[in-house]
């Protein structure tokens, strides 16, 4: 039987007062946010564990009943980092509720406890990867980029003959492209400074986005029937394609394209883990 470290106390209290403001920054679709939230907790638990020094306490048999005190509060500040992790970790996070015998896959689960629980041997939940796999990982990548640019050279025709052009001409076969074609296209992290419903349209909806430029730009996107509360949108980073030519329409001129993906009719943004600064380049 143990039970938490009475010095861990505010530690707990504050991870699982964070439960609603990790959850809101999920619901808002805002994972940066919620990644940040989450580091905080680990930097918290992290801290407590140098104060306390459990390896310490270990040399110490009289300390043993404090050290097993200590050691069940920071399990139990890991299970409900590991909660707060599972829409993004479902896997792991699976592996680590097998190891504590406790459902970790819903927010509710941090009203329970570890405290007086019997857990299973421990396993190693990953492995730490090593600059030379890294490395490889990335020889790889660009040798699987070289294979997918499949060129063919294409004959002469008459007329280039008798202009006596010598050099090739090499074009991708049918479905690809090359690095070339892709390097046109310039994507761009932008955030969304406003976000309205357009008026006469069941689809469009209105950005305002700030590309890093001296003026926002304004980009029309068809993807109102996925974002009934578009002022939800408002402040996310969003991808945009820069050097899209600017399209007139009834409403107003696009500046732009918002990139989304879709699912079997389901629509999303495309957007980023990480809040870089408007304008950042995509490659």
């Amino acid at each position: 039987m143990s039970t938490f470290a009475e010095e861990t106390s505010e530690l707990l209290n504050t991870i699982r007062g964070m439960k609603s403001t990790i959850l809101e920054h999920y619901e808002d679709r805002n994972f940066a946010a919620a990644m940040r939230e989450i580091a905080r907790g680990c930097d918290l638990v992290n801290e407590s564990f140098d104060t306390t020094k459990p390896w310490e306490l270990a040399k110490d048999e009289a300390q043993h009943a404090r050290l097993q005190s200590l050691c069940t509060s920071y399990l139990e500040a890991f299970r409900l980092l590991s909660i707060y992790l599972f829409p993004v970790l479902p896997e792991t996070i699976k592996n680590i509720g097998e190891y504590l015998n406790r459902d970790l896959s819903d927010f509710s689960a941090t009203e329970k406890s570890l405290e007086n629980a019997t857990i299973n041997t421990y396993e190693h939940l990953m492995k730490r990867i090593e600059l030379k796999q890294l490395e490889q990982l990335v020889e790889r990548n660009k040798a699987s980029l070289q294979a997918a640019e499949p060129v063919k050279k294409v004959e002469k025709t008459e007329k280039a003959e008798k202009s006596s052009k010598k050099k090739e001409v090499l074009v991708a076969e049918e479905g690809f492209i090359n690095i070339d074609d892709f390097a046109k296209v310039d994507l761009r992290l932008g955030k969304v400074l406003h976000c309205d419903f357009v008026e006469g349209s069941d689809k469009l909806l209105a950005f305002t986005v700030d590309l890093g430029e001296e003026k926002p730009r304004n980009i029309f996107s068809g993807i109102r029937s996925a974002y009934g509360e578009q002022q939800l949108l408002i402040g996310k980073y969003v991808i945009v394609v820069a050097n899209l030519a600017p399209r007139k329409m009834r409403f107003g001129v696009s500046e732009g394209m918002i990139l989304s993906a879709s699912l079997d009719g389901d629509l999303a943004l495309l957007t980023t883990l990480s809040e870089l600064k408007p304008g950042a380049k995509i490659s």
